[in-house]
C-alpha cells in the first residue's frame, strides 16, 4: 500500500481492518473502530507509544494533526482517523509530506538525523543517503 492509498482511505470499516493487520498483526477479529472512536483509537495511540514517541492535537481550523517519531500527519477531520493514518503511514515507512527524495537536494539530504527512537530500518535508510 502506498502512501497515497493511505490518505485517501475515508474513516470506516476498510481503514480500521488495515489498522488491526497493520498496527496490531490481527486479521479477522470482528470490528474494532479505530478510525471512528477515540476510545478504539487510544488503544493504536498506546500501541505506537511502545514503539515511538506520539502525540495528537486540533489546530484553529479544527482539524487534527498526529505526530509519530517526528513526522506529522495533518488535515484529519477527527483525531482518531488522524491517529490510524500517522500509525499507518509510519508502519508502512512511507511517513512523509509528499515530498519524495528525489525531489529533494542532496545538500538537504545529507541532513538527516538519526532520531533515538528509529528502528533498525530507519537508521539504515537514513545512513544509506548520506
Amino acid at each position: 500500500m502506498n502512501r497515497g492509498a493511505i490518505l485517501e482511505m475515508q474513516p470506516g470499516r476498510e481503514l480500521d481492518a488495515l489498522v488491526s493487520k497493520t498496527v496490531f498483526g490481527m486479521e479477522n477479529v470482528g470490528f474494532i473502530p479505530y478510525s471512528t472512536s477515540i476510545a478504539a483509537a487510544w488503544s493504536v495511540l498506546e500501541k505506537m507509544e511502545q514503539e515511538t514517541k506520539v502525540s495528537v492535537w486540533s489546530d484553529n481550523n479544527r482539524k487534527w494533526a498526529c505526530e509519530v517519531e517526528y513526522m506529522i500527519h495533518d488535515d484529519c477531520d477527527t483525531a482518531p482517523e488522524a491517529i490510524c493514518k500517522a500509525a499507518l503511514l509510519y508502519k508502512h515507512n512511507i511517513f512523509g509530506r509528499g515530498i519524495t527524495d528525489d525531489l529533494i537536494p542532496p545538500e538537504v539530504q545529507c541532513l538527516n538525523i538519526v532520531s533515538p527512537y528509529a528502528t533498525d530500518r530507519t537508521a539504515e535508510k537514513q545512513t544509506t543517503r548520506s
